[in-house]
This record gives structure tokens, sequence and C-alpha cells, in this order.
């Protein structure tokens, strides 16, 4: 007997131009895909008003997302796996696991240690900016702030400003001199 998989109908909500929610309605069936597609379209209307509404943490404009579905890179087709219907719910942990944590062993692993820790540091900047917002140009950036509250900086012998004066800094890479890894520089 062939094995139920899940599908999907997903929908876009756009709001005064701008792209704020998805909805996903999700089955589980067998048989072919043509099979399939044809289910899903037989049930778009019906499906439409009752999809479960998963609101974009950052909205996007119209132009934005259409120019992103051109180049096939829609977000909904990667996200499914992280939806949780029943709980009405986003499994971020198992996300930011897949996203940077994999890929960040996967590099150490294979001694791309430079890669390694460009990744690494690029995840704090995302997860500074989930903890801490967005934030104008001329307040503290949102990397430094994280690691004045998340990080030991007497471990890594650096202050938080050392490591990145400005939100892109965090993605320069440090330096090993003198037997210890030295802060990046700021690029101005």
């Amino acid at each position: 007997m062939k094995r139920h998989e899940p599908i999907y109908n997903v929908y876009t909500f756009l709001e005064a131009g701008e792209l704020r929610s998805i909805g996903i309605k999700q089955y589980y069936r067998q048989g072919s895909d043509k099979k399939k597609l044809a289910f899903l379209q037989s049930r778009a209307t019906f499906d439409f008003s009752s999809a479960k509404r998963v609101p974009l943490a950052t909205p996007m404009s119209r132009e934005e997302y259409h120019a992103r579905e051109r180049m096939g890179q829609t977000l909904a087709n990667y996200l499914f796996k992280y939806a949780d219907y029943e709980a009405k719910a986003f499994n971020i942990p198992a996300l930011i696991n897949d996203d940077y944590f994999n890929a960040i062993r996967l590099l150490f692993n294979n001694q791309h240690f430079i890669s390694c820790l460009k990744l690494l540091m690029s995840f704090v900047g995302t997860i500074a900016h989930v903890e801490f917002g967005d934030r104008p140009p001329r307040e503290t950036p949102v990397f430094i702030d994280w690691l004045r509250t998340f990080a030991d900086g007497e471990l890594a012998e650096a202050t938080p400003e050392e490591f990145g004066s400005s939100e892109t800094d965090y993605c320069t890479c440090p330096t090993w001199s003198r037997g210890r890894w030295r802060p990046a520089r700021s690029r101005s």
C-alpha cells in the first residue's frame, strides 16, 4: 500500500499592498502527483476561508513578493515542515536547528572553520534581531546588545563593540593572532 504524504493548499494574504500572512491547509493523501493536485484544486475555494493563517514576522511588499515568486524563492514552500497546524504554532527551534546549526556542524566537522565562524556570527545577528527587533541606524546595533546580554566577553577577551560596530560587521571574520582570536575590525 502506498504511503500517505502531506500536501498543502497555500494562500497569501495581502493587506494594504503588503504580504502580511500566509494561509495553509494540510491534507494527507496518496496517489499520483496529478491526482493530488486535482484534489487540492477541487478544495481551493473552500480551503481559502478555512486555512490556518500564519502571520509573517516582517511584512513584504507586493512587488518584492512577486519578484521572489518569479525567481522561485517563495518562503511558503520551505516553511511547511515547521508549521504545527494542530497547535496553531510555528516550530522556530527546528527551523533554527535546520537552517543554522546543521550547517554550522557540517562546516566545523569538515574543518571549514572560517566559514563556520562566519555562519555562527550571522546566526547571532539573526537571533539579535529576533530578540531586540530592528533599530534606527544611530542606536546601538542589536548585535552588540545581544553580545552584552548573552555572551561572556571575558572569555573572548574582547568587548562587544570590538566584535562589530555596525550591523554588517558581524559578517566580517575575526582573525587568529598571537594565540587567540582577535575580533573583526570595522570596514570604515
